[in-house]
Parts: structure tokens; C-alpha cells; sequence
């Protein structure tokens, strides 16, 4: 015991769970007992001397295992009694127990060790050169021993990244990636997601998101090359033409029935995410595997974005970079990945990272635009998530990539038929929200850019009338999804109110708006308090809105700026002058210069 190393916090915390398992006899108690059995009967036919020490009568042949002799008292199984030791007083069993317990805790920390030493030699393995026998060793060995119990063996040994690393470090086959992607979406259920947050197993999740053909070996490879790759257990045995012969042609091959039989195995040993039809269906493709374990990274990741450091890893930003973008471009055309395509989109277009790859994002507008006329109603609402998204990070994605006047045509659909009921499955909503992301950034001031989607949306004459009695409409219900709608019709005329549209009849859509609006709000009361000013409506309802958002907590910071600036430039593009009624009858003069610096909600009305 002179060599044991020193034992640490770790080795008490890392083996709690397991010491809460050991039965109340301990084995190094019932290993004393039966050495002292054995030693008594190999003496009972051998001549005893005996000595007194302190007028005590003791055996020189008696063994020394009776000294070493430790008891483990159980509360749970020991009666209480008045012959049994107290756990409040100070006995020697309270000694022992201790002592026991560093004992054990230093065995568990070893098995911990030696589990974790395991399951990284098999990740090597199969990381270095896979294989069906590497690949089934790994599935026996967590069948033998389990997968959370793997998994917390590597936690407490401080080896799960280093096991990440290696596992999906591998470019295996067709059959072996859907292996290992099952095994992967196991092991999301059991540890922490920022253990996959490398580089390694980004690539590794984009590489499976390529059609099964392109992911195999070239055949223009030498052949030389591939034997070289190959690990010797899944290379073919050299049959000599004699047996080769004799055996036939038509015998059928164990590859194949191995490779069956292991997938099987595979998916009884993922139980976690066996609830999941999409990973634990036979015919589940590498793509369809990827895209879900994507999500959950990808997700994971956004939700702690705000506690990472500038300089931290981007799980959309690695995507991006091993080209995820351009594989999932081409996952859109395929029917069965869409839906989980639209969502991974939706997630990785929610952060702002992905602003610097702009060129990457332009290559998807086509096809997303493309789809609005081609799916059905309620995949057409993941299709306007992902551009609305889009646009807030590239507002000019559809005049570069002329894409404009096809969008506003499917716009001009939505808007101009309102639903009267709300709107249910939210097309009109993320409409709405695209076309004033569009419509904000065709409208800056001093820009040079042109205003490719205004003028198309404005072709249609019956727009503009159909916006603003939209908004007058659904200001004046009392349900808060309405009133929704409402401010963000009132933000898009707002939006369109500034356009310079550079027409010879008209410069600028402020006069049609302001026409549209009046039109839409005469006889209403809030239409007889700004019947001289149309856009003062508007400009109230947008403030309205921003106070909605704040009440609800979905406000931020960025989205405030750029509204004030908005409310700020449509009061003075309308001239509206903004005065609170007691100060201009105490002071006209101080209201007349101070009234456009004070804009509030109950002033505007």
C-alpha cells in the first residue's frame, strides 16, 4: 500500500452514487471471515503452543486476520437496539467506515479509469479506420456494460471530449455513418451538448448530409489506396480460385447479414432516443440522422450564446464554414428531409453570426422562393421563418438575387386577403415581417439602393387600401393576435411612406398612404382625432405596438432603435407636430418649440 496514490475530493465525489449500492457486509469483510475460517480449519489437526501475556491465555499459531476484522453497520437494515453501536457516539466503527469507504471509492475510481481507458481505445479504433469488427466491439461493449454507465465513467474521468473527438474522427461507409449517428443522438441524452461543440463533429454531421452515393469512396480511386485506408478487418479475405470454386458464386455474403444484425443491435441499444420515429426507423438515411443531432446542437448552442465570449466556438459559424449551407441548399429539394431542413434553417439564421456569410445565404434565397409556389399552405409558414430571417441579416437577398418580383407576387396573394378569423398558422404575420425587413432597407435615407421590391408590390393598386383597412380593422378588436397584426401593418405603411420610388407621376408613397389610411379610418373615432393627419395614426399604433412588445417581454434592443428612428422619420417626412394639451394652454410659445422632442402615446391620439 506504500506505492497507492493519493486520493483527492474527486475520488469521494466520483463514487458516491456507486457506495450507495455496496451491501452492508463489506467484501473485504467477508474475505477476512472466510481467510480466518480457512486458516482455523487447516489447524485444527496442527499442535497449538499457548503463552499468557497480561494473565491472558493466547495461541501462538492464531492468525492475525481477527485484528483486521472490519464490521459495517447499516442503518437501513440494523435494528435499533441497545447492544447496537450509536451513530452519535465515538466508537471504532465510525473509524472503519471511513477507512472502508477511502478503500472503495479508490476501486471504483480505478473501474472508472479502466472503463474510460476502453471505450477511448474502441473510439480510436474505429476514428483511425473503421470496421465492422471495430464497430461491433464498441456495441458490446456498451451493451455489456450500458450507456449512461460509459458515459459517467469518461465524465468522472475526464475523458468525454477526448472520446468525441476520436469516435467522429472517422470517415466511414454509408451503413457504419448511420451506425454512428444513432449512437451519437444516444449519447446527446446522457451528457452536456457543449461536449460536442467541436470542429470535428460539425464536419462529421455535414459530411452525412451528402446524398449516399457521393459519400462513398470514388471508384476512379486506385485501388491500392483503398486496400491502404481500410483497416485489416474489413478487408476482404484472398480466396484461392480453387475454393472460390467450390464454394459457388451465389453463397451469400456475411457482410452484409453482420452489417444487419449490428444495426439492430444498434438500435435496441438506443433507447433514449427510440421515441424518435425520424432516428429510429430502419430505413433512417444519414441525412435525416444528421439534421436532428444538427438541431439539437445548433440549439443548444443559440440558448447560451449570451454567456459565451466573443472568441468562443460558433456552432453556425463552423457549419457555415465546412459547407453546410450548400449541402442543406440541396436537402430542400428533397421531400423527405424538407421539414427538418426548414427547421435546422430557421434555428441557424436566428443569430447574427451568420451576417459575414452573406454569400453562403444569397444561394438559398432562390431555392426558398422557389418553394413558396410549390408546397402546401403550412409548409409555406417554415419557408417565410427562414427568409424573414434572412432578410434581417441580408435585407437586399432578393434584389440580388433577382428574386424580388417573384416574392412580391406571392405577398400580394396573402396580404390582399386578409383572414378574417386571425391568422392561424402565421403566413400573414412572417409575410408581413419579411416585407418590412425588405421595405425598411429600400427605404434609408441617402441610400443608392433601388426599390426593386417596392415597385413590385405597388404594381397592384388594390394593396395599399387593403394594408389600411387591415390595420384600421384589427385596431379596434380587443384580441391581442390581431392587434399584432395591426402594428405590423401599421410598421410596413410606415415603412412604405419613405420609399422613394423615383417615378416620374411620384416621387415618393407618402401621398398614397396617407390617401389609403384616411380612406380607411373615416367615420371611425380614431379616424375624426387625426382626420387632418392620417400618418399620426400610424405612428400611434407603431408606438402602441413597441409597448406591446415590451409588456411581453419580446422587445429588444436593436429592434427599438430602428422603430423610434422609423416613428421619428415619419413625423417629420408628415410634418406632425406633437404638443401635450396642458403645456400648450399654460405656455404656447414652449410647446410650439419643445413638442416634437416629447412624443408619447396618449399625445399622438
Amino acid at each position: 500500500m506504500s506505492n497507492k496514490r493519493r486520493r483527492c475530493s474527486l475520488d469521494i465525489l466520483g463514487g458516491i452514487d456507486d457506495l450507495l449500492g455496496i451491501s452492508a457486509v463489506s467484501p473485504l469483510t467477508s474475505s477476512a471471515c472466510d481467510d480466518e475460517q480457512n486458516a482455523s480449519f487447516s489447524r485444527d489437526n496442527e499442535p497449538r503452543s499457548s503463552h499468557k501475556v497480561d494473565g491472558e491465555e493466547r495461541f501462538a499459531g492464531s492468525s492475525p486476520v481477527r485484528k483486521c476484522l472490519r464490521a459495517c453497520y447499516s442503518p437501513a437494515s440494523t435494528p435499533s437496539s441497545s447492544t447496537a453501536p450509536s451513530v452519535g457516539t465515538n466508537t471504532s466503527v465510525a473509524t472503519t467506515i471511513d477507512g472502508l469507504g477511502g478503500d472503495e471509492i479508490d476501486l471504483l475510481r480505478r473501474r472508472d479509469e479502466e472503463m474510460a481507458d476502453m471505450a477511448l481505445f474502441l473510439a480510436k479504433a474505429i476514428g483511425e479506420a473503421p470496421s465492422q469488427l471495430s464497430l461491433s466491439e464498441l456495441v458490446s461493449f456498451l451493451e455489456k456494460v450500458g450507456v449512461p454507465r460509459v458515459l459517467l465513467a469518461l465524465k468522472r474521468a475526464e475523458a468525454t471530449e477526448a472520446f468525441v473527438d476520436a469516435l467522429f474522427r472517422a470517415h466511414p461507409n454509408q451503413a457504419q455513418r448511420v451506425l454512428l449517428l444513432r449512437l451519437l443522438l444516444e449519447f446527446l441524452h446522457f451528457v452536456e451538448a457543449e461536449v460536442f461543440f467541436q470542429r470535428g463533429v460539425i464536419v462529421f454531421l455535414v459530411e452525412s448530409l451528402a446524398p449516399p452515393d457521393t459519400s462513398q469512396p470514388s471508384a476512379s480511386m486506385p485501388s491500392s489506396s483503398l486496400s491502404a485506408a481500410v483497416h485489416w478487418s474489413a478487408r476482404k479475405k484472398c480466396v484461392s480460385p480453387s475454393v472460390a470454386s467450390v464454394s459457388g458464386a451465389s453463397s451469400p455474403s456475411p457482410t452484409e447479414s453482420c452489417s444487419d444484425e449490428l444495426d439492430d443491435r444498434t438500435q435496441g441499444l438506443c433507447l433514449a432516443s427510440s421515441t424518435d420515429a425520424s432516428s429510429s426507423a430502419t430505413n433512417a438515411t444519414s441525412a435525416l440522422l444528421s439534421l436532428k443531432a444538427l438541431l439539437t446542437l445548433v440549439f443548444q448552442h443559440n440558448r447560451s450564446l449570451h454567456l459565451a465570449s466573443p472568441s468562443a466556438f460558433s456552432v453556425s459559424l463552423s457549419f457555415a464554414h465546412a459547407g453546410g449551407l450548400e449541402r442543406v441548399g440541396q436537402l430542400l429539394l428533397n421531400e423527405n428531409e424538407r421539414e427538418w431542413t426548414l427547421s435546422l434553417l430557421e434555428v441557424l439564421t436566428t443569430t447574427d453570426v451568420l451576417r459575414r456569410e452573406g454569400g453562403r445565404l444569397l444561394q438559398l434565397v432562390p431555392a426558398l422562393v422557389g418553394l413558396l409556389s410549390t408546397v402546401a399552405q403550412a409548409a409555406q409558414v417554415s419557408v417565410l421563418k427562414v427568409i424573414t430571417n434572412i432578410t434581417n441579416l441580408v435585407p437586399s437577398a432578393l434584389s440580388e438575387t433577382d428574386t424580388a418580383q417573384t416574392f412580391a407576387e406571392f405577398i400580394q396573394r396573402v396580404l390582399l386577403q386578409p383572414s378574417v378569423d386571425g391568422d392561424l398558422d402565421g403566413r400573414e404575420t412572417f409575410a408581413l415581417c419579411c416585407a418590412i425587413n425588405v421595405v425598411k432597407h429600400e427605404a434609408k435615407e441617402g441610400s443608392a439602393v433601388q426599390p426593386t421590391f417596392t415597385r413590385a408590390i405597388m404594381a397592384c393598386a388594390e394593396l395599399l387600401p387593403a394594408l389600411a383597412e387591415s390595420m384600421t380593422k384589427r385596431y379596434r378588436c380587443s384580441d391581442a393576435e390581431q392587434l399584432v397584426l395591426s402594428g405590423y401593418t401599421a410598421l410596413l405603411l410606415g415603412a412604405l411612406s419613405l420609399v422613394d420610388v423615383g417615378d416620374a407621376e411620384i416621387s415618393s408613397l407618402r401621398v398614397p398612404v396617407m390617401t389609403a389610411v384616411a380612406a380607411a379610418s373615416r367615420g371611425t373615432r380614431i379616424g375624426k382625432s387625426t382626420d387632418r393627419q392620417p400618418m399620426r395614426m400610424v405612428a400611434a399604433i407603431i408606438q402602441e405596438f413597441l409597448l406591446f412588445q415590451s409588456s411581453s417581454g419580446t422587445l429588444t434592443k436593436e429592434a427599438l432603435v430602428d422603430t423610434d428612428f422609423l416613428v421619428s422619420r415619419i413625423r417629420q417626412h408628415s410634418r406632425i407636430v406633437v404638443a401635450n394639451a396642458t403645456e400648450s394652454e399654460a405656455s404656447p410659445s414652449t410647446a410650439e418649440d419643445s413638442g416634437d422632442m416629447e412624443v408619447t402615446l396618449g399625445d399622438m391620439l
